[in-house]
């Protein structure tokens, strides 16, 4: 089989390479300022040529936590290409049934392997992003979790 974004004119285009296209795999991401204790993590991504896209769960556990003044970064399956300060997907903050708040990751580096986890604060005048830590959105305890989903190009 051919590796995927590597077909070149005349290549024999098989079911085996089409069926791969899209094929999701397992990854596990680290945090920076989120300790993840007991945590459930449930991450996976696929790359379709230069294109990936990441789809997360995380369950804060009962000994994990989060940074009190600094935001979370949450490490990816490929390096970003040139995305410095761009929304890279979306997600939901989940406060165990209470509320929901969205999640706005943001790219903040050239050339990144990772994407900070932002919210929208609306406490001044205009909204603005904010880090997520241990008391933003809400005071996260056992059982708040977070979705997330990027689409971003790989380098």
């Amino acid at each position: 089989m051919t590796a995927l974004g590597d077909f070149t004119a005349g290549d024999v285009l098989t079911a085996a390479d089409l069926n791969a296209i899209g094929a999701w795999t397992s990854y596990t991401p680290t945090f920076s300022q989120i300790t993840i204790g007991n945590s459930t993590l449930d991450f996976r991504y696929t790359e379709i040529n230069k294109v990936v896209i990441v789809n997360g769960f995380f369950t804060l556990g009962s000994t994990g936590s989060l940074n009190p003044t600094v935001a979370s970064n949450m490490s990816l399956p490929k390096q970003a290409r040139n995305s410095f300060n761009a929304r890279m997907g979306f997600g939901q903050i989940n406060d165990s049934g209470t509320a929901t708040y969205d999640l706005w990751p943001l790219s903040i580096g050239v050339n990144t392997s990772y994407t900070t986890l932002f919210i929208m604060n609306s406490s001044g005048t205009f909204v603005r992003e904010a880090g997520v830590n241990a008391t933003q959105p809400m005071t996260w305890t056992s059982g708040d979790s977070f979705n997330i989903t990027l689409i971003y190009e790989a380098f």
